[in-house]
């Protein structure tokens, strides 16, 4: 009975011990004339997603494409999340720059952002040449943001990462009498 206790008691702390590799990711990622979205994973691996723009990227199933300006939530599955998690495990984000830039119009641009216990970080990309690992994971985020299934939220999340503001609505109609 004793060895039992002792069992799991032992499982219980190591099992408590294991850490998150982040409390919170996201990714905001633009392609001209492709795509510009905003996506934010936290601790429980729920995504929010928002598409701002996005012309090309789901042709050949529009009908589950998500929508322009329409916040969606979502969670990671078992395996998305061990993937996910081997990637953060992978990448030394205090040794990253904050920016990989050049000067050039148009092409991909992202902003990646990342909070631990012990650090939180924004790592800006606007350049051919950027840290693989860091390519690789973002690769892996926007195929994720084509297989996760996502559900319509009224909850308005807030983008830290996010490029460009949106949008602003139009005027209201001015009425003569």
């Amino acid at each position: 009975m004793k060895t039992r206790i002792c069992w799991a008691i032992l499982l219980i702390v190591v099992l408590g011990c294991q850490s998150k590799n982040f409390e919170e990711i996201e990714l905001s990622y633009s392609s001209t004339f492709e795509t510009d979205f905003s996506m934010k994973i936290s601790e429980s691996y729920q995504v929010w997603l928002r598409d701002h723009f996005n012309r090309y990227e789901f042709t050949a199933d529009s009908a589950t494409a998500p929508k322009e300006g329409i916040y969606y939530l979502s969670t990671l599955s078992g395996n998305q999340q061990d993937t996910l998690n081997l990637f953060l495990k992978n990448i030394d984000f205090k040794r990253l720059d904050s920016r990989y830039y050049e000067d050039y119009k148009d092409g991909r641009e992202y902003r990646f952002y990342i909070r631990t216990k012990a650090f939180a970080k924004t790592i800006y990309v606007h350049r051919d040449e950027s840290p693989k690992e860091l390519d690789s994971l973002v690769e892996w985020l926007k195929e994720t943001r084509r297989r996760v299934k996502l559900v319509e939220s009224s909850e308005e999340v807030y983008f830290r990462s996010r490029l460009w503001l949106p949008t602003p609505p139009p005027p209201p109609e001015i009425i003569h009498e």
